[in-house]
């Protein structure tokens, strides 16, 4: 079977805060996927922070968020496009509602997009 990716993910980021970091992917119920790019453009005039969380589910349900999920933390300049790769990153998200949750330090500047693949597909 051919490795199909797939957006899994598209929007643009408004939570400010942990407490409120929104979740920009999540895992189907059917098939367990792996995170294999994230890309994040800011649209601001000046730089803004993005932060990374891959929180895991509970009990089914969507998780909540610890410090000790985050994985990933960057400044992008303004205007700047972030692409975080397999080379990067590699997350695997294989229970109904693991979750990649993100916040900026600016609301409403940071888009991204988020692609992966079924797990099934890469065997």
């Amino acid at each position: 079977m051919a490795n199909t990716v797939q957006n899994l993910g598209k929007g643009q980021i408004t939570a400010t805060t942990a407490e409120t970091a929104e979740v920009i992917a999540t895992t189907p119920t059917t098939y367990d996927y792996s995170i294999d790019y994230i890309m994040v453009f800011n649209t601001h005039s000046s730089a803004v922070t993005i932060y990374l969380y891959q929180v895991n589910d509970n009990a089914g349900s969507v998780g909540t968020l610890a410090a000790t999920d985050q994985f990933f933390q960057y400044a992008l300049a303004a205007y700047e496009t972030l692409l975080l790769g397999r080379n990067d990153i590699m997350l695997i998200m294989t229970d109904t509602n693991d979750t990649l949750k993100a916040y900026a330090s600016i609301t409403a500047k940071l888009n991204y997009w988020v692609y992966g693949m079924k797990l099934a597909d890469q065997m």
